[in-house]
């Protein structure tokens, strides 16, 4: 990413930090399904229990804040104040995908997949076990649609086993941000100043801060002139929205060689800030769409 391009997102993202969703970062209420569990004799982290959590009564938030490399699910039962979670990795580099994962450790590596189940303030040091992905689902940026899977874990090495099944559906993946910049075909040039008046539209696929950046070139008898290009939604005072906004801005050459009229080129990048997904992952997430094409400058606006 180019430096005035990271300048152009992190613009967006601090004006928008104020409009981020509901969702927190990788996890939310479950619509419907189950968490049940049962430990043998001595086992423990259910001392021998048997356990089982439904949706939407006892609080099941299912998520993926690894990206696809990971899921988490979490219980608090109804009538307690026990938090229950349980967290399943593929190996380090690796996407979590329907199939049988065996020698699970607590965290995972190169080699071995990660397996974390513990609540109600029981937990393990060392874990040992495999769990299934029977089935797994994902929306835009990781977000985790559903899931269903097996596990047996074993804490401390030792034989006695945790063994359980989650079966859980999340709310609808929302869709992911679009955003795109088109640029007029013909510009006005300005003979007084060698100044050009580019125009052209930027939409998205819902209300946000938006803006792009970019570069103008164009070839004269002299040697080339060039121009950085820069649009901020919010500096032209709306914001950018699904119908196409026109934009306009004057553009002087930065080299020593001025700008004439004829035939230039011009490269955009423009940007808009998912604040869904943002909040969702944990980590910024923006849409881009990137244009490169020839323009025609005319005397006139």
């Amino acid at each position: 990413m180019s430096k005035r391009l990271l300048v152009l997102v992190s613009a967006i993202a601090l004006l928008a930090g104020t409009a981020v969703s509901d969702a927190r970062s990788g996890s939310l209420l479950a619509t419907s399904g189950t968490w049940t569990m049962t430990g043998d004799p001595n086992e423990s982290i259910t001392n021998g229990r048997s356990y089982a959590f439904s949706a939407p009564n006892d609080g099941l938030e299912l998520g993926s804040g690894f990206g696809s490399n990971g899921i988490s699910v979490f219980a608090r039962p109804a009538g307690t104040s026990d938090l229950w979670d349980a967290t399943f990795w593929a190996p380090t580099g690796q996407q979590l995908l329907p199939g049988v994962y065996s020698n699970a450790r607590r965290f995972p590596d190169a080699l071995h997949p990660g397996l974390d189940v513990g609540g109600a303030g029981h937990g393990c040091n060392q874990v040992t076990g495999d769990f299934t992905i029977i089935d797994v689902s994902y929306g835009p940026y990781g977000y985790l649609n559903s899931v269903h899977l097996t596990f047996e874990q074993h804490c401390e090495g030792f034989a006695a086993a945790l063994r359980g099944e989650i079966n859980l559906t999340g709310p609808p993946a929302p869709p992911e941000l679009r955003v795109h910049v088109t640029v007029d075909a013909t510009s006005g040039f300005d003979r007084a100043d060698g100044s050009l008046q580019l125009h052209g539209t930027i939409s998205c696929s819902r209300t946000v801060q938006a803006g792009f950046n970019g570069q103008l070139f164009e070839t004269t008898k002299n040697g080339e002139a060039s121009a950085f290009l820069h649009y901020f939604s919010q500096d032209a005072g709306q914001d950018c929205s699904p119908k196409p906004t026109r934009w306009k801005i004057k553009v002087i050459s930065e080299t020593g060689n001025s700008f004439t009229a004829g035939t230039l080129r011009t490269e955009l990048t423009a940007s808009a800030f998912d604040d869904y997904y943002t909040a969702y992952d944990g980590f910024v997430i923006f849409a881009t769409d990137t244009l490169s094409t020839t323009l025609t400058a005319k005397p006139g606006g």
